[in-house]
């Protein structure tokens, strides 16, 4: 959404750690406690993306209070689900989840009066797309939905996305910037600058690309930090029989990001010993 050039001024990465909850990190502004979009320690993502629904008639949680809720408690999708339920919002929205631990992405979509959680059904298509209208059978016949949908360019914007996502896929970061820059429409057809229907309209002073199941926090030579470490002695204690060292490189070519796991013979050592840690906590916490 576009609010002016005030809003391109004063942005500041926020990153929060809670007396309670999980830590998290969003793109915000000095004096802001909500959040538009962010991610937190567990690889939980937030967007939120404006929709239709009833005009509220009372006070209620401002939707970046609901977001930043969830971002601060909910490590899976279903637990963000839990957390959006209990509150009554005042405005109508699509809340783009992504989740690291569940390996997916879903959409929970609320309006002040209802609410519903949009997952893909469709196991030959391995993505979500999330524009500006609901998707889910609880809003097919909602009077607002239905008018947004015929009226607005949001389901234009959609297709235009999965026509780009499987000319591109599977995708990278790189890949992803590019579809987010993207001014033409359907079939490549130049609809001209700024336009509405064109994904890149030329008004978001930002825009943001998570990599939920990518923890980006090794040293620059592929060794862990303390954050990798921490977060691999909580799954030591977890209980789980085997702990899977993902996306660990073995050579710079084979990094996605430059914080990424990398195995060399000069890290080997703290490896070596971060294995054997591990071990001893697992057997001290579950025996």
């Amino acid at each position: 959404f576009y609010v002016g050039d005030d809003f391109a001024r004063n942005k500041v990465i926020l990153m929060m750690e809670p007396a309670d909850g999980y830590r998290f990190v969003s793109v915000s502004w000095p004096g802001m406690m909500g959040v538009l979009s962010g991610m937190n320690e567990k690889g939980l993502t937030v967007t939120i993306n404006a929709a239709k629904g009833a005009i509220p008639t009372s006070s209620a949680m401002p939707i970046s209070l609901l977001t930043r809720q969830i971002l601060q408690y909910a490590s899976t999708i279903d637990e963000a689900y839990a957390i959006a339920q209990q509150y009554k919002t005042f405005v109508s929205e699509s809340i783009l989840v992504g989740s690291a631990k569940d390996g997916y992405a879903a959409i929970i979509e609320k309006t002040p009066e209802k609410i519903s959680l949009f997952e893909n059904k469709r196991p030959e298509i391995s993505r979500i797309v999330c524009t500006n209208h609901y998707q889910s059978e609880e809003f097919a016949d909602d009077d607002y939905n239905k008018v947004n949908i015929a009226n607005s360019d949001s389901p234009y914007r959609h297709k235009r996305l999965n026509e780009l996502l499987e000319e591109k896929s599977p995708i990278n970061q790189d890949d992803a910037v590019d579809i987010l820059r993207n001014r033409y429409g359907l079939g490549n057809s130049d609809i001209g600058l700024s336009n509405e229907k064109s994904l890149n309209q030329f008004i978001a002073h930002h825009s943001v690309v998570f990599q939920p199941m990518e923890g980006c926090d090794c040293r620059e030579n592929g060794a862990p930090s303390e954050l990798t470490i921490e977060k691999y002695i909580k799954a030591a204690k977890s209980g789980a029989g085997l702990v899977w060292f993902e996306a660990n490189a073995v050579c710079p070519e084979g990094r996605t990001n430059p914080r990424q796991m990398m195995l060399t013979d000069q890290n080997l050592a703290v490896y070596r010993r971060l294995i054997a840690d591990l071990r001893k906590i697992a057997w001290e916490e579950r025996g």
